[in-house]
């Protein structure tokens, strides 16, 4: 992988998610399930066996306890009462012996390899990984963790959301896993409608389609619409011609990071000092933030303007716009009306922002 992510690669964990827990659980039954199924036929040949060759006079349970010493080789000698007297009885138990030998070793060689070899442990990978996923609620699918959506991942945990990823490069998973370790992690093609059902679509508030190809970004675009038409999909871009397909297949949002990233550098060039004063204000680490507050139908403040509603002293935020017919009024006079549904974008401290959309009811 040639993709940096910022963070030293280390290769030593397994992935957990892969298929469904029914196909993995089914690959693991094809290959345990003969062995076993082996050892109990044997075993319940010897008990029948014994108990037809004693004209039924011991009792089945005994027969049963003979069985299992004979193939497990513990060596107890005959415990049935007059088995020597029996006919037949010791050339009977001496080919159970072999059969039930070999039917042990047989069994226990398989599934030793099928630990070994991770077959067990991958199927409780991915029951757990399953259920991890299936308690999550409003959650974020994140279709794609290359150079990316790696940052999308690491942005939405840094503000405390649910995420779940749906990536088939095993590596990224890997590096996902050790980053990450509390997001859920979906081994499988994005593209596919039932991965995207395993990763909770049908429950989760947004969807990013992330992957490297248009055409792969606008299919998990109109499928996670066509699950989920309530979620916010955000969707790459990487031709910017790209960008209306994208739209009219239903994402709400489309980013292109070349294009972005052109007009990054021209800015840098341009304008540095403004660059460094947005880059500060996406900082994490830094204070402030700028984020939108909605107006509830009910909220006390409908009705007054800007000034009248005292944003400033009743919050300590600077309000940098306000929507008014839908439309975002930038530096708004202090006249402007507030309306129910309408949306303020504030700078300000999230303690400060948290308690203005209290006072906005």
């Amino acid at each position: 992988m040639n993709e940096s992510y910022g963070r030293s690669p280390k290769r030593h964990q397994v992935v957990a998610a892969l298929p469904p827990s029914s196909i993995v659980e089914q690959r693991v039954g094809r290959r345990v399930g003969p062995a076993l199924a082996f050892l109990a036929a044997i075993t319940v040949i010897g008990t029948i066996g014994l108990w037809f060759l004693g004209q039924r006079r011991w009792k089945l349970v005994d027969c049963f306890y003979m069985t299992v010493m004979t193939i497990t080789t513990v060596g107890f000698g005959e415990v049935l009462p007059g088995f020597a007297e029996v006919p037949y009885a010791r050339v009977f138990v001496t080919g159970l012996m072999i059969l039930g030998f070999s039917s042990v070793a047989y069994s226990a060689t398989t599934v030793a390899s099928a630990i070994i070899e991770g077959d067990l442990q991958e199927a409780l990978g991915v029951r757990r990984m399953e259920k991890k996923i299936d308690k999550l609620r409003n959650h974020y699918v994140v279709c794609g963790v290359g150079s990316t959506g790696y940052y999308i991942v690491d942005e939405l945990r840094g503000r405390g959301e649910e995420v779940c990823v749906v990536e088939q490069d095993p590596e990224r998973i890997v590096r996902i896993n050790e980053d990450f370790p509390e997001v859920a992690c979906l081994r499988g093609d994005a593209t596919d409608d039932d991965v995207l059902k395993r990763a909770g679509l049908e429950r989760a508030s947004g969807v990013f389609a992330a992957l490297s190809q248009d055409k792969d970004n606008l299919f998990v675009v109109m499928t996670a619409r066509e699950i989920n038409d309530r979620a916010r999909i955000v969707a790459r871009a990487i031709d910017v011609k790209a960008i209306k397909r994208l739209k009219v297949g239903g994402a709400n949002a489309i980013v292109s990071p070349n294009f972005l990233g052109g007009r990054r550098m021209a800015s840098e060039m341009l304008r540095p000092q403004v660059v460094a004063f947005m880059d500060v204000l996406t900082d994490r680490e830094v204070e402030f933030d700028i984020e939108e507050v909605i107006l509830a139908p009910d909220s006390p403040m409908i009705g007054k303007t800007l000034a009248e509603a005292r944003v400033r002293q009743v919050a300590d935020v600077l309000v940098l716009a306000v929507t008014v017919n839908d439309t975002y009024k930038y530096n708004p006079p202090p006249d402007v009306g507030l309306m129910p549904g309408a949306r303020l974008m504030v700078l300000g401290t999230s303690d400060a922002v948290q308690k203005l959309r209290r006072a906005m009811g």
